[in-house]
Order: C-alpha cells, then structure tokens, then sequence
C-alpha cells in the first residue's frame, strides 16, 4: 500500500464516508481495513490513519479510557 494514497483517500472524506470505505472494503475483500492498515503503515502516520478511520464515539471512548487510566 502506498501511504501517500491512503493519506489522500482517507483525509478528504469525512467520517461518514470513512465508514462506508472500511464497510465497503470489507464486504468485497472479507478482510478488517483497520487492521490491514495497521500493518501497513509507519508508527506514527498509523495512529493518526486509525484514529480516523474510529467512529467519533469510539474515539471519544477510546480517550477517556486513556485518560482514566
């Protein structure tokens, strides 16, 4: 995967759209788009590509657990 691609893809659609990428890539592949994401990518463009790929909730959630803990 090429990461210039994914940072253009992934960063001029919103949140919405994101979710239907990840839905849409799933279906046809039958693979988790985070998770080939996660694998894909250097250490510090890979937090912020799956950070955007959360939904706003699960985000949300996600930083309050880290800050609890």
């Amino acid at each position: 995967l090429d990461e210039h691609t994914i940072i253009d893809i992934l960063t001029k659609r919103s949140n919405a759209q994101r979710q239907d990428i990840a839905f849409a890539f799933e279906k046809k592949t039958k693979r988790n788009l985070e998770e080939i994401l996660d694998y894909a990518l250097s250490d510090h463009l890979r937090s912020v590509i799956l950070a955007l790929m959360k939904t706003p909730a699960k985000y949300d959630a996600g930083e309050i657990k880290g800050a609890v803990k």
